[in-house]
């Protein structure tokens, strides 16, 4: 009775442990319900709720550059609206408190640019459907030659593109916009997908006319609403993997401490100093080097040609990008042609991993093209080992908005050099330079290498666990 009593105890005291486990790895999620604060306070938070809703701010979510006046992050005011209901539109308005989103120069340019991604907290039977970004203009003395481009892009959580939203904002009201060649005020992306990224870049411009563009708001709200799930498929699979846990529950508690030793013990150092987030002036340095998870890079060099309007390295933001094994950069520039110009754009860098295969690059930007202003062919990035090309991704765009690039599968050795060059060609050859432009900005470039994962280890584990029990019945039977 005493080895039976004993067995139940280890029964619930396993199953116990399991729960908090499970339970303790889901809190960890829990975030606080979204309130009326600053962009720097969220971006702190990280992650708030409203109803069903979960939105997360990462340290890049927002950036103001150039522009004739600093808005920093805690200048920036972020208000949450709606319920997170289903069918309920669901969101936030965005404003200034201090120094407004504007620009006056003489031509003038100044570029806002807010990311976030949304997911559902209870996706079983949701979907999200779709988004729509409304901005507030103030622009002094409307003619064409003075307005907003406004893109947004729009990935699921496996970074597919879905169709994004497209403004050209040059007048006060819808009528005035759309009289000028313009577009509304507002505009809606429709799709279905569990969680999504999306990323507003608006560019203020001022062009040959000594005015003014300021943004008072900018709006997003989404949408959600019930469909099918294959909820009976998950909860056969858990039950599959409890009953499994339940059958080695022994082994697998001895091997927690020795797995987790070896996840920390894959991890690898560098002598060579962390890439960090700053300004492109820093990176395209002499002799700049720097590293990011098992990958070293160098060599990074950038040029600008032509007559059309590019911010100075100084004031160009660069992201590093070091998340589950991608590593790389998201480059901020603020590139435009409107009217009659062009521009031809440079950049390109060295990367090499030391030890872990490089089995994906990816390379993209958000684009708006529109009247008579392309990103012409030619334009995309391409890899290179040697003087064999891996890799290349198109950037060519003709009309509205372009989330161009993609994925390309790789099988790259360590110790490999590759090298990167993200190349664009902008053109605008006539009519009024708000409504005939073309702008560029998130060019990302990313590196996926090959990291053995906890669930491997644990896989492998399970089943010497298996055998070694196996063994162990055999032997007594024979006993």
């Amino acid at each position: 009775m005493t080895n039976t009593k004993s067995s139940r105890s280890n029964h619930f005291m396993f199953l116990g442990l399991l729960a908090v486990a499970v339970f303790g790895c889901q809190s960890a999620y829990a975030s606080s319900v979204c309130t009326t604060a600053t962009m720097a306070a969220y971006i702190a938070e990280g992650s708030c709720e409203i109803g069903n809703i979960l939105f997360t701010f990462s340290s890049s979510a927002y950036s103001y550059r150039p522009g004739d006046t600093s808005v920093p992050a805690s200048d920036v005011i972020v208000t949450p609206t709606g319920t997170g209901d289903a069918g309920d539109s669901t969101g936030f308005t965005f404003s200034t408190s201090g120094a407004s989103w504007e620009t006056s120069s003489n031509p003038g340019l100044a570029d806002v640019n807010i990311t976030f991604s949304i997911a559902l907290i209870d996706s079983t039977n949701y979907w999200l459907k779709s988004t729509t970004l409304s901005v507030d203009p103030d622009l002094q003395n409307p003619d064409g030659y003075v307005g907003i481009l406004a893109g947004e892009s729009v990935q699921d959580l496996s970074k597919n593109v879905l169709p994004g939203i497209n403004l050209t904002i040059a007048g006060n009201t819808e009528v005035e916009s759309i009289g000028l060649g313009g577009t509304a005020l507002s505009g809606t992306s429709n799709f279905l997908a569990k969680g999504v990224t999306v990323n507003k870049d608006l560019s203020l411009v001022v062009a040959d006319s000594p005015n003014k563009v300021t943004v008072d708001g900018i709006s997003e709200y989404f949408t959600y609403g019930s469909t099918p799930e294959p909820g009976p498929f998950v909860l056969t699979a858990a039950g599959i993997g409890l009953l499994l846990l339940l059958r080695w529950k022994k082994a697998l508690l001895g091997l927690f401490g020795p797995l987790a030793l070896l996840v920390v013990g894959a991890g690898t150092t560098h002598a060579t100093p962390l890439c960090a987030s700053g300004v492109l002036s820093t990176y395209i340095g002499s002799g700049y080097t720097c590293a990011l998870g098992d990958a070293t890079f160098s060599n990074f060099t950038y040029t600008a040609t032509g007559n059309g309007t590019t911010a100075p390295t100084t004031s160009t933001n660069v992201v590093a990008i070091d998340e589950d094994g991608t590593v790389g950069f998201q480059v901020e520039p603020v590139w435009l042609v409107g009217g009659t110009e062009t521009e031809t754009i440079t950049f390109s860098f060295e990367v090499t991993t030391a030890s872990y295969d490089i089995i994906r690059f990816a390379a993209s930007d958000t684009a708006t093209a529109n009247g008579t202003a392309k990103i012409n062919s030619g334009s995309a990035a391409t890899l290179k080992d040697g003087g064999s090309t891996l890799a290349t991704e198109v950037f060519t765009c003709s009309s509205s908005l372009c989330l161009e690039g993609g994925m390309t599968e790789l099988s790259v050795s360590p110790g490999t050099t590759l090298l990167v060059t993200d190349e664009f060609f902008m053109t605008a050859s006539g009519g009024l330079p708000v409504t005939n432009s073309a702008h560029i900005s998130n060019l990302t470039n990313t590196f996926e290498e090959l990291i053995p994962e906890p669930a491997t280890f644990i896989l492998i584990g399970s089943a010497l666990v298996g055998l070694a029990v196996a063994e162990r019945r055999r032997r007594s039977r024979k006993s």
